[in-house]
């Protein structure tokens, strides 16, 4: 009779490592914290309950995997334009055996509003004189989203009665004099203009101050005016009194230039 030695391992089942493969899920940029992402699959062929652990490729840990389920959610802040996609290594384990694969997460991109400049100068300043198309400032504002383009428009604040628009934007944000008569320090020296910056389905607002310089008036006679007076009128007798105005309010002073014959 023959004997055959057992070797105890012959009688273990063989362990085979879990299944996993790769897999790609999207995800919106803007997508809240704790937002579901997808769930890694794998198998295990002895049926073994599987860990599932992110190894590699989580920059700022952009993501959490759950341990016992292998569901990916957000765990950090995305932008499209700083990171496109992430290439995650993911490990899952039977206790025994691991595996591990590369899951890649698109980051869809998402239209984000302009930003105006946060040091941007907000208050300008310019002459009540001044002519048209002359040069107050300029409004400093970008866009995330390659490729948009940005209109720049005065959404109030632009008048002063009923002499039109003071002030013109052009799309560099370039703020100009459009109405020279509606700049006049006397009636109004402060002109708070709300700025709009779109990208053609976004836009952001911010308040302008143009406040305006003094400039000193020409005199304005009302009017031609006559007088009359007696041949033999004498010395110091009053003829009539001349009727001017200033708008700065500035003391008169009065002088014959011409005319005063003899």
């Amino acid at each position: 009779m023959a004997l055959l030695a057992c070797n105890k391992d012959d009688d273990e089942p063989k362990n085979d490592a879990p299944g996993i493969e790769a897999q790609t899920f999207s995800v919106a940029e803007n997508a809240a914290m704790d937002a579901m992402v997808g769930t890694v699959a794998a198998e295990d062929a002895q049926d073994d309950e599987l860990t599932f652990a992110i190894t590699s490729g989580n920059l700022g840990d952009a993501f959490a995997i759950n341990a016992g389920t292998g569901a990916i959610t957000v765990a950090g802040t995305l932008d499209h334009e700083t990171t496109a996609a992430y290439t995650l290594t993911v490990q899952v384990s039977d206790g025994t055996a691991t595996a591990e694969a590369e899951i890649t997460i698109d980051i869809t991109d998402v239209n984000e509003a302009p930003m105006i400049d946060a040091n941007q100068n907000r208050t300008f300043s310019v002459a009540e004189n001044a002519a048209n198309g002359t040069a107050v400032g300029t409004v400093s504002a970008e866009d995330e989203d390659k490729g948009d383009e940005l209109t720049f428009s005065i959404a109030n604040g632009n008048t002063n009665g009923n002499t039109g628009e003071a002030f013109q934007i052009d799309n560099t944000g370039a703020l100009t004099v459009k109405t020279p008569a509606a700049l006049d320090f006397e009636t109004k020296q402060t002109f708070t203009l709300t700025v709009s910056v779109s990208d053609g389905e976004l836009s952001v607002t911010t308040d302008i101050t143009v406040n305006l310089t003094d400039v000193n008036d020409s005199v304005s006679v009302i009017a031609e005016q006559t007088f009359s007076v007696a041949e033999n009128a004498a010395n110091g007798t009053a003829v009539g009194t001349v009727v001017a105005m200033d708008d700065d309010g500035d003391n008169l002073t009065f002088a014959f230039t011409s005319g005063n014959l003899g």
